[in-house]
């Protein structure tokens, strides 16, 4: 996504939530205005899990979450269809935020990538966010431990 973002870096973050652990992938900067606009369309998928107290997904639930976020990097990000913002993790929950022009696009895309993978639980959910606050409360408000 070289033409969204000036480089592809990413800051990682931890942060407790009642008790529990939650994990923050993020891009570490805002596109510029003209690539924000050129993708207002934000996507956010869902995906609950027993999380066994700990808040976090067990070892097999996390590899499966990790074929389905390679399976979108490789098709719908590769295609430059939707581009991933933010990954969080926590209390039952894994979260992806993805900018995309247009969300019909963007499922069709998702639907040929996942074709021949068993079901996933997802909720797919999608706004109009051109100023992409999807990404910049999760800057404005992280604690940044290093680089991904």
């Amino acid at each position: 996504m070289g033409e969204i973002f000036e480089d592809d870096s990413w800051s990682v973050g931890k942060a407790e939530v009642e008790g529990q652990p939650h994990l923050i992938r993020m891009r570490s900067e805002m596109p510029k205005d003209e690539q924000r606009l050129r993708f207002p369309k934000l996507m956010v998928i869902t995906w609950s899990y027993s999380s066994e107290g700990s808040g976090l997904p067990a070892p097999e639930e996390y590899a499966r979450m990790r074929t389905f976020e390679d399976a979108l990097e490789a098709g719908t990000e590769a295609r430059t269809i939707g581009v991933q913002a933010v990954s969080l993790t926590g209390a039952g929950v894994k979260e992806w935020r993805y900018y995309t022009a247009d969300g019909e696009a963007f499922m069709d895309s998702l639907n040929l990538d996942l074709f021949g993978h068993d079901p996933y639980p997802l909720d797919i959910q999608m706004w109009d966010d051109a100023a992409w606050l999807g990404l910049s409360e999760i800057l404005a408000s992280a604690q940044p431990e290093g680089e991904a």
